[in-house]
Parts: structure tokens; C-alpha cells; sequence
């Protein structure tokens, strides 16, 4: 069930509330894509996890292909032509955008000096007739997507299925008014988590979710317990919410190298250090 006005009313409670800005890009119908103009991308040869104790769930030789394309000076001159009717460059709303993922128009205004931008097309499911264009978030109206899409190489045909749209995501500025256990330092009853305090991704939203929860249950239980380590990625993350200076704060997602010392230690030492710390985290749990 969705939360309607929650931006309106966190704002009535006295939360500071940043809107992000970003956008999403179209999905194309995967018989309109000529194919032969692109660069087949082909998937792993050995077979990955996200944890060493998991074994694959996936079957390396039934793997779907993708495929690598590049932006046209077509494409630089249409966006440069329309910038007035992009949703974000347009001023059509406020708010900031965020550290990575720019969208397409921000490539070009951004990036000017280069002559392309790289592109995947990449399908959403085995079981329907849709592909994702990775990198070509937009908020530019139909019509400019339309002329946009067909500037690129094996897409001059493309049919859309979904078009791209502009989107806002409300967070707090989490490193004022949060602890490094997610609680609201005015009153720690209260936890927050996900991406409303500034965590980026779909999976990091939940591990802060459930990071969140556990510390709660502990609380209500009246167990003694550490917070997850700065060493390892989440740790790290709820560290860049929580720490990082008010007048910086971005929503951020994990990445190495916010990892707390990745920058000055060897990576071996680094992964070794964060495989260490997340033991001692789940033994802790399993007490």
C-alpha cells in the first residue's frame, strides 16, 4: 500500500527532506532491433556468487546475451536541440541528481568533449518481448525519445514499449539527524532505513532494512550487541549515512571504494578484513 503525502508530512514532523531527481530508460520491443549493427556482450565463463557458501543458481550455458552500442552525433544534436524540454534540464521539477547513473542528457551537457557515450541493450525477462537500454536514462517527452532512440546503430526501427520518464525519491539528511544503529537521535524508538535515509539500490535498501530491524529486536530484547563493522560494505554504507559532512550528504549506493580504508590498504587485505568482521557479525546473530 503506498504511502501518499509522506515527503508533506515528514516535512510537518521536522525532517529536512531532499528530493532526488533522476530518470529511467525506455524499453524497446526486442523484434524491432536490428541485431547485426550491434556488439554482442557474452556472460560469465565461471560460474560467480554473491557469497563463497552459496552454491550457482543459475545455468552458465543458457545465459542471455547483451549487447554494446554507442551514442551518434545525431544523438548530441538532438539533446542539445531539446534541452528545454527535458523534464530536468528544463526546470520542470527541483531537486538534486544523483552521483552516478547520469542520464543521457547529462552525458552530453556534462561530458561535451566526447565524441560517444557507451550503451547496453540487455533484455528484462526470458519470458517477454522487452529490452532495457542501459545508460540512456531521460526525461525528455516522447517524441524527442523517439527521434533520440532511432539516432543510435540498430535501433532506427526500434518500437518502444515503455518510455522513459522522470522520477523523484524523497531522503533525509540522514547524517544530521541518524545514528550509526539507523535510530533518530531525538528519539530512538524511531528507526529509519532504505532509501529514505540515503541508501541507493534495491538490495543495499534492504539490507539496510533488515540491518535496521535487528538492531530493534536486540533493543526490545534488552541484548547487548556491536554494530555491524565499518569494514565491511554495509557497515560502510550505514557509516557514509551517518558520518559523512551535512553539507556533502548524497544518496549513496555500495561501492568499494567507500569500504572504510580501501583506499589505503591492499584489496586482499581489505576483502580479507571485511570477510573476518561479517563472521563475527553473524556469530553474533546466531547467539
Amino acid at each position: 500500500k503506498r504511502s501518499d503525502n509522506l515527503s508533506d508530512n515528514l516535512k510537518k514532523l521536522g525532517f529536512d527532506i531532499i528530493r532526488l531527481k533522476t530518470g529511467t530508460p525506455p524499453r524497446i520491443k526486442k523484434s524491432s532491433i536490428d541485431f547485426s549493427k550491434l556488439q554482442e556482450e557474452c556472460g560469465d565463463d565461471t560460474y560467480l556468487t554473491f557469497s563463497f557458501d552459496l552454491l550457482p543458481s543459475y545455468d552458465i550455458n543458457n545465459q542471455q546475451k547483451r549487447y554494446l552500442l554507442y551514442t551518434t552525433e545525431e544523438t548530441k544534436r538532438i539533446i542539445n536541440e531539446n534541452l528545454s524540454r527535458s523534464g530536468m534540464y528544463g526546470g520542470y521539477a527541483t531537486g538534486v541528481g544523483p552521483r552516478y547513473c547520469p542520464s543521457i542528457e547529462d552525458k552530453i551537457v556534462r561530458f561535451s568533449d566526447k565524441e560517444r557515450h557507451q550503451l547496453f541493450l540487455e533484455p528484462e525477462s526470458i519470458y517477454y518481448d522487452e529490452w532495457y537500454l542501459q545508460g540512456f536514462s531521460t526525461s525528455m517527452p516522447k517524441d524527442v525519445q523517439e527521434m533520440l532512440v532511432h539516432s543510435l546503430p540498430g535501433l532506427e526501427n526500434a518500437k518502444f514499449v515503455r518510455y522513459g520518464l522522470m522520477h523523484r525519491n524523497s531522503y533525509i539528511y540522514a547524517p544530521k539527524i541518524l545514528t550509526e544503529s539507523l535510530e533518530l537521535k531525538a528519539n530512538k524508538d524511531v528507526y529509519i532505513a532504505g532509501q529514505l535515509s540515503g541508501v541507493e539500490g534495491y538490495v543495499e535498501s534492504a539490507a539496510s532494512g533488515l540491518l535496521a530491524a535487528y538492531y530493534l529486536y536486540m533493543k526490545i530484547k534488552g541484548i547487548a550487541y556491536k554494530n555491524i563493522s565499518f569494514y565491511t560494505v554495509l557497515g560502510s554504507l550505514i557509516r557514509y549515512i551517518s558520518r559523512t559532512g551535512i553539507n556533502n550528504f548524497q544518496p549513496m549506493n555500495a561501492n568499494f571504494g567507500i569500504v572504510y580504508k580501501a583506499n589505503k590498504d591492499p584489496k586482499e587485505q581489505v576483502i580479507s578484513r571485511s570477510l573476518e568482521e561479517i563472521e563475527k557479525f553473524k556469530s553474533q546473530i546466531d547467539e
